[in-house]
């Protein structure tokens, strides 16, 4: 279970990473984490798209990839903090939500090493795929969870990954 935690200090780390224009982020003295901040940084070969937006403790951040995927981030919480990523895929029907998440989230990898803890993330997800097969989110440590959803239709897949505590 050693690596499960590591999964979730990530989630603190994603949080926190120094991508963004801090000038737009002021902290709120009434939550004890830093706004959400940008992931992904513009300028990254491999993506052809990228947009950042914050309204509050609230953020959505969208990446186009050279290979025509999407991901959209949604950050939200205070002292309860939670990251959903929407992957827009070609179909995959016959894939099962892990090994879809494994993979998408090693290909997050190849952007950079400041990305390589989605690689742990990818670990820690295909550890748990017997939990996944009976439960849409699986709780890895008190209190903290990792949700998995995919959608297919004819034209694409939607994999919706959820990082959050409760």
């Amino acid at each position: 279970m050693k690596h499960l935690s590591f999964l979730f200090c990530l989630i603190g780390l994603c949080y926190c990473l120094s991508c963004a224009d801090k000038s737009t982020n002021t902290k709120n003295v009434n939550c004890p984490t830093p706004p959400p901040e940008a992931i992904f940084k513009k300028d990254l070969s491999g993506i052809s798209g990228h947009h950042f937006s914050i309204k509050g403790r609230d953020s959505e951040e969208s990446l186009t990839f050279a290979d025509s995927s999407a991901v959209t981030i949604f950050q939200s919480g205070c002292e309860k903090i939670a990251q959903e990523y929407r992957f827009t895929l070609p179909p995959s029907p016959d894939k099962s939500s892990v090994n879809l998440a494994v993979e998408r989230l090693t290909y997050l990898t190849r952007l950079g090493p400041d990305y390589m803890t989605f690689g742990g993330w990818a670990n820690a997800i295909a550890s748990l795929e017997k939990e996944f097969a009976s439960n849409s989110a699986v709780q890895v440590e008190p209190g903290f969870f990792v949700g998995l959803d995919k959608l297919d239709t004819k034209e694409r897949t939607i994999l919706i990954i959820k990082l959050f505590e409760q």
